[in-house]
């Protein structure tokens, strides 16, 4: 009789489990789901700089993420593109300093629009997405401020002679401290210091960026993405070449149809690249090319025949990894390679898709484990003190079979991301999550969670410990509380609006009622001193920046001796110059004053003559380029 309870027991237990999982993967999902994460560089040539607070070492690589008040700088001839949190795309021209001051949609951030400053050089933005006014994309230079809330191309060159705006589809809305303009497809618009807004037809420079950024774009185009992958990710998708570096097939382990890399033998995922120190915790990144998505959406899965595979998916994370924590050692393994076990996978009645319907879930590991009793097949390790550094793959990761542990050494689990002080010790904050992991206070002594050691060595029977482990833990994709590390909502501070930059807060509430282009005078006036000094007002008034962040650290600037000559075209200047025909006209004479009488040796000298009034501007001319590239003369006055 006992025995057939025993067993009634053993019965009652995987059902249990599976109506556990599968009521977790029926929980209804965030109301507010869209894509998520961090900006990162998509595209790297060599001799550019990410001046980032995440680390010392400036120079930038691919899958990079990029953080708020993070400066990106090119040398003359290097280019790079940034996909930004939200999907739109900038690309970055040679000899540009260019900074990211906010990002919408940035990963356990409350940033709700991308606020992008240019300092110096070219860039081609490309929103991807319509939004409201409020959330709308903005670009701020040194004259003048473009706002973008509906999908568009344009294009900006920004110098000391001033700003110029390209829009090559869509339209733009441009301000400056000297009037305000609407900007369509087709049309060129000119500010300088004070002046108003200059708009003509013209047409974008045919130069070596004008083709750089039509080459990326082509690359969606000419693709078809494939139906496996959210088309929030479609650029992302076709500019890695995902079809280039893989295949996609379906695997009876999790069920789905997953992407499969054509890789070198006992390749494994997370090992080629480096953890980088973000706000969410210890980012993954990948050196390979096609590195970001299938590390930070979706989760790997081992297949017995297949190998290693990424099944998609929507959700961020800095890594879809477990964590083991050792005094000497720090592991990682992908969490779908205990999700796909077969013993769980056949029980949760939830399959890994992108397209709707039902959504992954995975069991939420915490607690100590024996390390030399689990299944090290699908770990790598690193030592403690290598953490977050740059790493050399093959010298310092470590695959987990080929790592020694002691008989009876300790580690503890967690599927938190590590999170520290930037700039503190990580080696610290390994010893201290170790202390202060569930058990005893000392590691000798902890005590070791059958359960879970249990689920790790991924036992071919369900154990009644792994079992109850694994109802336990269980958790649905986007609902993870480690993954939602995101402190207590502030309300964020008013804009403490300066007068010098009253203009561009003017910009966010729209045109004026009744108020047309044509109504707004066009003409050229000096710069301002601040100009000619080299800083700008908006640089000194705080009052259109993110209160949310401090203000970033000047960008530094390139010795005189490296800078291009002026009339250098090196990639990043429109080199077709706006010809301008000035007045023949003589200026009228004006009547000579007395001279003053001689003034004794100690008298002071007399008070200069104030200058006579300027003659009044001439009729201007200039060549303009329309959009089928034939050129006509067009003329306008100056106010």
């Amino acid at each position: 009789m006992a025995r057939r309870l025993d067993m009634n027991a053993r019965r009652i237990a995987p059902s249990a489990l599976a109506a556990a999982l599968l009521v977790a993967a029926m929980a209804p999902g965030r109301a507010d789901a869209q894509r998520e994460g961090y900006t990162y560089l998509s595209y790297v040539q060599p001799d550019v700089s990410l001046i980032s607070k995440a680390e010392d070492d400036s120079a930038a690589r691919i899958n990079m993420p990029v953080l708020s008040g993070d400066s990106l700088v090119t040398g003359v001839g290097s280019r790079a593109e940034a996909v930004l949190a939200d999907g739109n795309v900038v690309r970055v021209d040679g000899y540009t300093d260019f900074r990211f001051e906010r990002m919408a949609h940035t990963y356990e951030s409350d940033d709700d629009r991308d606020l992008l400053f240019l300092a110096r050089g070219t860039v081609a933005v490309e929103v991807r997405d319509v939004t409201t006014r409020e959330r709308a994309l903005r670009l701020d230079t040194n004259d003048v401020t473009i706002l973008a809330p509906s999908r568009t191309l344009f294009r900006v060159d920004a110098g000391r002679r001033g700003t110029e705006i390209y829009v090559l589809s869509g339209k733009v809305e441009v301000a400056g401290r000297g009037g305000r303009a609407l900007v369509r497809a087709g049309e060129y618009a000119f500010v300088s210091g004070d002046s108003d807004v200059e708009v003509d037809v013209s047409a974008s420079p045919r130069d070596r960026f004008a083709r750089f950024v039509e080459e990326r774009r082509e690359r969606t185009d000419s693709r078809n993405t494939t139906r496996y992958v959210s088309s929030d990710f479609a650029y992302d998708y076709d500019n890695a070449s995902f079809d280039d570096w893989g295949g996609w097939t379906y695997s009876t382990t999790c069920g789905c149809t997953c992407w499969r890399p054509r890789v070198a033998a006992g390749w494994t995922p997370y090992a080629l690249g480096y953890w980088r120190w973000t706000p969410s915790g210890l980012t993954w990144v990948s050196s390979e090319p096609w590195g970001w998505l299938p590390y930070h959406y979706g989760t790997w899965v081992f297949d017995a025949l297949l190998g290693w595979m990424w099944c998609p998916g929507n959700e961020y994370s800095p890594a879809w990894v477990y964590w083991d924590y050792t005094p000497g050692w720090v592991g990682w393994c992908p969490i779908g390679y205990y999700s796909s076990w077969e013993p769980y996978s056949r029980s949760r009645h939830a399959r890994i898709n992108v397209g709707g319907g039902r959504v992954p879930v995975y069991p939420h590991l915490r607690g100590r484990v024996a390390v030399s009793q689990i299944d090290p097949r699908g770990w790598n390790y690193v030592p403690s003190g290598r953490i977050a550094v740059r790493l050399d793959p093959a010298r310092d990761i470590v695959r987990g079979d080929r790592v020694n542990f002691r008989p009876g050494e300790i580690g503890v689990i967690a599927t938190t991301p590590l999170h520290f002080e930037r700039g503190s010790n990580p080696a610290a904050s390994i010893q201290d999550a170790i202390r202060r992991g569930p058990g005893a206070e000392s590691v000798r002594q902890a005590p070791v969670s059958e359960g879970l050691t249990a689920v790790l060595r991924r036992e071919r029977t369900l154990s009644p410990a792994a079992e109850e482990e694994l109802k336990r833990t269980v958790v649905r994709v986007g609902q993870d509380p480690a993954y939602r590390q995101k402190p207590a909502e502030v309300p964020r501070r008013a804009d403490r609006s300066a007068p010098a930059d009253s203009w561009r807060q003017a910009t966010d509430r729209g045109f004026a009622r009744g108020t047309t282009q044509a109504e707004t005078p066009v003409r050229r006036e000096k710069a301002s001193s601040s100009r000619n000094s080299g800083t700008s007002p908006s640089l000194r008034d705080e009052g259109w920046r993110s209160p949310s962040s401090p203000a970033p650290a000047p960008i530094p600037r390139r010795a005189e001796g490296d800078r291009p000559a002026r009339h250098d075209d090196s990639g990043w200047r429109a080199p077709q110059p706006r010809v301008i025909e000035r007045s023949r006209e003589a200026p009228q004479a004006r009547e000579s004053a007395p001279a003053p009488r001689e003034a004794p040796q100690s008298a002071p000298a007399p008070a200069p003559q104030p200058a006579a009034p300027a003659a009044p501007p001439a009729r201007r001319e200039g060549a303009l380029r329309t959009l089928d590239g034939t050129t006509q003369s067009a003329a306008y006055r100056r106010a």
